[in-house]
């Protein structure tokens, strides 16, 4: 049963109950039970409203929020095709590639799910990007049970290694891309560390 159909069925369930012992057991006036009942409805109804979430945050806030859940799922459904289309694929480097995109997406819905506001920045390479990934997988999976002739199918091996290539580039760049400034602030914490460590005139040896 959806979320929404429970909702309206509890909201129902207990609007009712309300009527029936207001107008009945209580004998209030029939206008003012209903008026009650409907009034118990709405609330059970407005506080049974599933929260939107993704992961342990809660979209209420965020402009746009179902939008952004419903294109999260669907990427994380894309990840789930391919996984299982790599499952299918025999030419073990377009699996290698394919398993190497893979897990770079890994990476990126995980850091989407606990910061779900990068995903409005993030849509263009979950709607073209992630999908075209998906979609390139599926169609060499379709070719190689086509059985379709040997110097077609090496032409259409060639191609689709090259392109999850290109993809594998920008997938790194954009899981990269979310931690450009923490690695930024590595690189001159350890520069900091190793001047520090010059000044010290082997403070650590004698130790």
């Amino acid at each position: 049963m959806k979320p929404v159909t429970k909702q309206n069925l509890l909201a129902l369930v207990i609007g009712l109950l309300f009527f029936l012992v207001t107008f009945t057991l209580l004998s209030w006036p029939f206008f003012l039970a209903t008026l009650i009942s409907l009034g118990t409805y709405f609330a059970v109804y407005l506080l049974a409203s599933p929260v939107l979430r993704i992961g342990d945050v809660e979209l209420e806030k965020l402009n746009n929020g179902a939008e952004l859940k419903a294109l999260y799922e669907t990427s994380v459904l894309q990840v789930k095709q391919m996984k299982a289309t790599k499952k299918e694929i025999k030419q073990a480097e377009i699996s290698s590639r394919l398993a190497q995109l893979i897990q770079k997406a890994t990476s990126i819905l995980t850091y989407l799910e606990a910061n779900p506001k990068e995903i409005s920045s993030s849509r263009h390479f979950l709607d073209y990007y992630l999908s075209t990934a998906n979609k390139i997988s599926q169609n060499y999976l379709q070719m190689e049970a086509a059985q379709i002739s040997s110097d077609k199918f090496k032409e259409i091996e060639h191609k689709t290694a090259e392109a999850l290539k290109i993809l594998d580039k920008i997938f790194a760049n954009q899981r990269d891309g979310y931690h450009v400034n923490r690695m930024r602030d590595l690189e001159v914490e350890t520069e900091l560390l190793e001047k520090t460590l010059e000044l010290g005139g082997g403070y650590l040896d004698e130790e």
